[in-house]
């Protein structure tokens, strides 16, 4: 219906004498924002922080949001990424281990998925701050067309393994598959679990440890018993991004 009273429209214009398919001209400041001084202006701060929020420059240059917008994404070609925090700088022979597991681990899953997925057990361990302000969103920096998001080392702690834990799974006579090192996107609980309970944690101020573990322990206790289970089958596409990027971290 829209299309064809555009069309109308159109052919009445043309009747009264029109000429050109071109759009009459619009009342109204013409658009002057996109000039090449501000480009520099907006590059250089870009380049001075990269987190540098669109209100932030609509504000230091005084024009539209957006006309900042269009500039940064148009004009300039940049967009505002997430840094990709990795836990270790990875060698070549541990992006090798990780790749030669994920596709072992992953023959494995599909031969069994149904019985994969209901004796599959994981556990390992995350910080809890008193107080942690800054959010993934807040975290993210304007890259270069083309350009990955930035990567950021932030725990190089040695594996390790509790004694007790290991003398239970002996007892229970468990069968272990063997875990890369530093692969945090390869554990259940690092990708599944412990986002969610750092998103319900961000911002709570607490002033002991004890305030801490009664959050901790009140959240989990909320989730529902799927939710547990949830986080096993997205194995398979963890392990194919790992083949995928040659043994190095997907995301």
């Amino acid at each position: 219906m829209e299309k064809i009273s555009t069309e109308k429209r159109w052919v009445a214009e043309f009747k009264r004498g029109r000429t050109s398919l071109e759009d009459d001209p619009r009342q109204g400041r013409p658009k002057t924002a996109t000039t090449p001084e501000i480009v520099e202006k907006i590059q250089d701060i870009v380049l001075e922080n990269r987190r540098v929020t669109v209100r932030d420059l609509v504000e230091a240059l005084g024009i539209s949001l957006g006309s900042v917008s269009n500039i940064l994404t148009e004009v300039v070609g940049l967009r505002k990424l997430c840094a990709q925090w990795v836990p270790h700088s990875l060698t070549m022979e541990q992006k090798h281990i990780r790749m030669r597991l994920s596709q072992q681990h992953l023959e494995r899953f599909r031969k069994d998925r149904v019985d994969f997925v209901r004796r599959f057990i994981t556990m390992d361990e995350t910080w809890v701050y008193h107080h942690d302000p800054e959010s993934k969103q807040e975290a993210k920096e304007w890259c270069e067309p083309g350009c990955s998001a930035p990567k950021r080392v932030h725990d190089n702690a040695r594996c390790h393994k509790s004694i007790l834990t290991m003398a239970k799974i002996h007892e229970l006579k468990f069968e272990l598959l063997e875990h890369p090192p530093y692969s945090p996107d390869l554990a259940p609980r690092d990708f599944h679990r412990f986002p969610d309970l750092k998103k319900f944690m961000r911002g709570k101020r607490f002033s002991s440890n004890d305030e801490v573990i009664t959050a901790v322990e009140a959240y989990f206790a909320s989730l529902p018993d799927s939710h547990f289970r949830d986080g096993i089958p997205k194995l398979e596409s963890r392990w194919n991004k790992c083949i995928d990027v040659q043994g190095d971290y997907s995301e």
